[in-house]
């Protein structure tokens, strides 16, 4: 009986855990001193810079941690600038989903929405880059 309540007890713990979390960050980016000729958004940035693109795989929970808790204390920029892309991180999270963030060295979109920049995120992105 004692087992069956202990199995019993594990089980709800782990299932009444619906906390989704990251699984992996996806970085994707280019030198942040290359000029571009237009304005490159996040929808346009593999197709503009192509091949010149630095992917790294990040796995490591306290890296994830580090830009989570960047992205945590964003602020939604009520001036809307859409900035001149030159990084894009995707967030693979347990549930399926993704969560994406673009940015240049002055501007932030994350999921589509503009927030005030925070220089936390590009000195992540500059340590964890190839």
């Amino acid at each position: 009986m004692k087992i069956l309540i202990i199995l019993m007890t594990l089980l709800f713990n782990n299932c009444g855990n619906g906390s989704v979390k990251i699984e992996k960050i996806e970085l994707r980016s280019v030198d942040f001193g290359i000029t571009s000729i237009i304005n490159v958004g996040c929808e346009d940035f593999e197709h503009y810079f192509g091949k010149e693109i630095d992917t790294t795989l990040i796995y490591d929970i306290n890296i994830i941690e580090n830009f989570m808790n960047s992205i945590k204390v964003l602020k939604t920029d009520s001036m809307n600038y859409y900035p001149d892309v030159r990084a894009k991180l995707l967030f693979y999270k347990t549930n399926g989903t993704v969560d994406t963030l673009c940015m240049s060295d002055i501007g932030i979109v994350f999921n589509g929405k503009p927030m005030i920049m925070d220089d936390r995120l590009v000195k992540l992105v500059e340590k964890n880059r190839l």
